[in-house]
């Protein structure tokens, strides 16, 4: 892939959610009256397959379960132009179909959130009792579906990384390994999603984790990647988040790379280079019915350099991260 490109692209599916989780706001957020039409979205993939078919396309957003009637279609004008995608979910609202169709939609990757070995911690972390049954029930089918279709289909874990679990990686990691999942991966704790940051926000949070806690959850990190457990960061990354931890969520300069990487379009059609760069006292570059992805791409490269040396908290996490 050429270095000028893009190497992620990003596309909220909604904003609708059936969680209550206490890491993020989304479940309450007002829902767009002007967000982008299904079409608005086939043709944002179009663009990509256009510009280059070699980058990945993520379904970001809110639980992309809740909204089949665009998944489905545009899972399926990836497949047609052989763009690699992605989704997220929270693991709950798959049912038997659901299961049968994605390793045969055209959905490359589906990572699904499980953030203990322990369904109470999960359940609390949700806000939903029973979540952690049904992710680990989901979870299972899945990696079976997929073995019955000779298809490019991967299913991996992600996890909230805080107080609740950083003295228990062994044990989260044992799980993923039981569920024969291909990569677990790890995302520090941040800001509450969707609410305005609070000065201090990490004295706030009650996942905010003490440095004894970091030290021996990156510490366990660390030493199952040298035994290649199946994580998808790499251990300088692991160092990024201890340091980030240490710092009460600042990250070292050069730790976030999304400017020179990604690029974002929300559930309205904004465009941007890294998901908060409100955040720095930056606008969106701009709206994608006013050029196409690749002009965006052309013309911001002033704005992408003027990001380079952020260190907002969002640095570490994995979409950002070096």
């Amino acid at each position: 892939m050429s270095t000028d490109l893009p190497e992620e692209i990003f596309l909220d599916l909604s904003l609708e959610c059936n969680l209550k989780c206490i890491s993020c706001d989304i479940h309450m957020a007002d829902k767009p009256t002007n967000g982008l039409s299904l079409e608005d979205k086939k043709e944002i993939v179009q663009q990509i397959g256009d510009i280059e078919k070699d980058i990945p396309l993520v379904f970001t957003g809110g639980e992309p379960f809740e909204r089949r009637d665009l998944l489905y279609p545009l899972a399926k004008e990836c497949k047609k132009i052989d763009i690699y995608s992605t989704i997220s979910t929270n693991g709950t609202l798959l049912n038997e179909e659901d299961i049968e169709r994605l390793p045969r939609s055209g959905i490359n990757d589906v990572v699904v959130s499980l953030d203990s070995h322990d369904p109470s911690i999960h359940d609390k972390i949700r806000g939903v009792e029973g979540t952690h049954s049904r992710a680990v029930k989901n979870i299972k089918r899945l990696v079976k579906a997929k073995e019955r279709y000779d298809v490019e289909f991967h299913v991996m874990i992600s996890t909230i990384l805080g107080s609740h679990n950083l003295d228990k990686i062994p044990e989260l990691v044992d799980l993923g390994k039981s569920l024969d999942i291909d990569d677990i991966i790890f995302q520090p704790i941040q800001p509450v999603f969707d609410r305005d940051e609070e000065d201090k926000w990490w004295e706030q949070n009650p996942l905010f984790p003490t440095s004894e806690q970091v030290e021996k959850g990156i510490a366990d990190l660390k030493n199952l990647k040298e035994e290649n457990a199946p994580l998808f960061q790499s251990n300088k990354q692991f160092s990024d988040m201890e340091y980030y931890f240490k710092n009460q969520g600042e990250v070292r300069k050069n730790t976030c790379v999304s400017p020179r990487k990604n690029m974002m379009i929300d559930v309205v059609g904004h465009v941007r280079s890294c998901f908060n760069m409100e955040k720095i006292g930056l606008e969106p570059i701009g709206h994608v019915k006013e050029k196409s992805l690749k002009e965006f791409w052309n013309s911001s490269e002033k704005i992408r350099e003027g990001m380079k040396d952020c260190t907002e908290c969002c640095g570490v996490m994995v979409c950002h991260a070096r």
